[in-house]
């Protein structure tokens, strides 16, 4: 590599992200696409509030001309008036032209997932979007399976659910696609504190490979029919599913780092990425997944004198042991993770749904406690009144601005390590970068500290509601449940 040592810097950093490593022998697994893209290709949505967000979301839906692929845990019912959010939503999609291709596709545990509605009946995720979008041959709902079979079969809902879900977040309009950690119902629309990260005008291709990977993962999921159920089976077998991931996350280009910043207007190069639970794939991937994707980009930011500041997002900290071994690599880094007042699981009088889990909170200090231990790291609590915490990513600073970014699905713990399916996108930017996405970037980290204090892991466990019995003897083995 040839240039001034800080931007060989962002080469490696890229390098780490995509799997091509100098010098290596023979390449591992084939490295993964890369997106250039430019100042034009990012939408105003960073550090957006959730009903931006939704607003932004339902225009783009209402004015669509070609297609509308969302992926996603579930969309909300709309099971009743105050649910106001969800039914726009719902009337966006139903406002679509039958012209316009419309594929939703959802975890089928979840999206079948029976809520009462104030008429007195039930209704469901699935059904309510199916009825919204009058389905018909280009307006389908797909319902994605993670778990095996007879699993799938024997637990009843919710617990098939925390076995694993379909947690996949892309929602495609046309040449927009916004990434994000957010579901789509009434909370992740009003209350509650996620990231949005919208790319527009094609993204240099970046688009039409999320709506590829939509179309890739429907066609290997079950079709939701009028009879209220999954009434087709996936068209694809896992087999074929296999082979189009890693048909899809590979790069043939042969392009470097080099050649992928070399245009002065390049603003950051993303790397998409994709991982599906232990166990889902009979037969080993050949494409780069998630973790090793993420893990690489963290170690390289790890490296020498110049070591990155690290900071992460989740909303849900449990650390894995691979994980915290590279965090301990950073001689400086913050983690910031949902307090009491702001756990997306503190009980809620309001909301049926938390009955019965007020001590999972308790569980993640306990957690928090554990990976504090064993990292640099200093461990932060975000809290805003009436708000819950749901807001995930990777923030890397070197050479005094923003180097590396992670934003998507996953919570960066056990339970998205080993349960669940998701899919991040990891963006490298250009030193002494001062475009408006690096500035966004920037300033959304800068937001999310500003509500987040540091904490003290021991005192907090010490005045936690104790754990049942129970919980705390099979916690040890439980772990990637959470």
């Amino acid at each position: 590599m040839k240039g001034p040592q800080h931007l060989i810097r962002r080469y490696k950093l890229l390098d780490a992200a995509r799997g091509s490593f100098e010098g290596q022998a023979v390449q591992r697994k084939p490295i993964l696409p890369a997106f250039p893209l430019q100042g034009n290709h990012f939408g105003n949505l960073l550090s957006a509030t959730p009903s931006e967000f939704h607003s932004t979301l339902c225009n783009l839906i209402r004015n669509a001309q070609k297609r509308v692929y969302l992926a996603s845990l579930y969309i909300g019912a709309g099971a009743s008036p105050k649910y106001h959010a969800e039914l726009e939503l719902l009337d966006a999609l139903g406002s679509t032209s039958e012209n316009v291709n419309v594929k939703i596709v959802m975890d089928q545990n979840r999206a079948l997932r029976q809520v009462p509605s104030e008429n007195g009946r039930s209704t469901s995720s699935a059904e309510a979007v199916a009825t919204a979008i009058r389905l018909r041959f280009n307006h389908t709902v797909h319902l994605f399976q993670v778990l095996p079979s007879p699993l799938d079969s024997l637990l009843p809902n919710p617990l098939n659910e925390v076995a694993g879900v379909f947690h996949i977040k892309a929602y495609v309009v046309d040449d927009s696609v916004i990434l994000s950690g957010a579901n789509l119902s009434q909370e992740y629309f009003t209350d509650r504190q996620d990231r949005y990260l919208w790319i527009r005008d094609g993204g240099n291709g970046l688009v039409d490979f999320y709506a590829e990977l939509v179309d890739v993962l429907s066609a290997s999921s079950a079709t939701y029919g009028q009879n209220s159920k999954a009434e087709t089976k996936a068209s694809a077998s896992k087999t074929k599913l296999l082979t189009q991931i890693n048909e899809l996350f590979r790069d043939d280009s042969e392009q470097t780092s080099e050649e992928l910043f070399s245009n002065p207007k390049t603003t950051a190069v993303c790397v998409p990425t994709f991982h599906a639970p232990k166990g889902f794939w009979r037969d080993l991937p050949s494409y780069r997944t998630d973790i090793e994707a993420t893990l690489d980009l963290l170690r390289e930011g790890a490296v020498g004198p110049e070591a990155a500041r690290m900071h992460l997002s989740s909303a849900y900290l449990n650390p894995t042991t691979e994980l915290l071994r590279v965090l301990s690599e950073y001689p400086e880094a913050n983690i910031v993770t949902a307090g009491r007042m702001s756990h997306g699981f503190r009980p809620k009088a309001d909301r049926a749904g938390n009955k019965g889990k007020a001590w999972i909170p308790t569980v993640f200090d306990h957690l928090a406690h554990e990976a504090s231990k064993r990292t640099h790291a200093h461990l932060y609590h975000w809290e805003r009144q009436d708000w819950t915490f749901h807001s995930k990513g990777l923030w890397l600073e070197q050479d005094d601005n923003l180097a590396a970014a992670v934003l998507g699905s996953s919570n960066f713990g056990g339970r998205s390590f080993a349960r669940d399916m998701e899919s991040n996108l990891l963006m490298v930017l250009p030193p002494n970068d001062k475009s408006s996405i690096a500035q966004a970037l920037q300033r959304e980290l800068d937001e999310l500290m500003y509500y987040s204090s540091r904490i003290d892991t021991k005192e907090l466990v010490e005045s936690a509601p104790p754990l049942p019995i129970h919980v705390k003897t099979l916690l040890p083995y439980i772990k990637s449940f959470f």
